[in-house]
């Protein structure tokens, strides 16, 4: 039969109030920095409801729009974060899969 041992249930619920007390109060500061880089569609339409991005092995940026739309952009770099969208392709038919 197990003995009940107040000194070691008393340590038990320090340790419990503790953890709970430490655990959740410990901020995690992490150092995070993204440039913002702007694309310029020059005329070759809009997005609107972009769910995903994905540049393909063809070196063109995929843009999935809700609610299935896919967008293939021929982009050209112009400088640090400036980039201009020289070709527009649409593929609607993927929303109707």
């Amino acid at each position: 039969m197990i003995k009940f041992n107040p000194a070691y249930f008393r340590l038990l619920v320090v340790g419990f109030f503790l953890s709970l007390f430490t655990g959740f109060t410990t901020d995690l500061a992490a150092q995070i920095n993204f440039a913002q880089s702007e694309l310029d569609m020059n005329g070759q339409g809009t997005l609107a409801g972009v769910t995903s991005l994905m540049y393909g092995p063809d070196g063109r940026l995929y843009v999935a729009e809700y609610p299935g739309t896919i967008k293939i952009l021929t982009i050209q770099r112009n400088g640090i974060n400036d980039y201009d969208v020289i070709q527009a392709e649409t593929r609607p038919e993927v929303a109707n899969i």
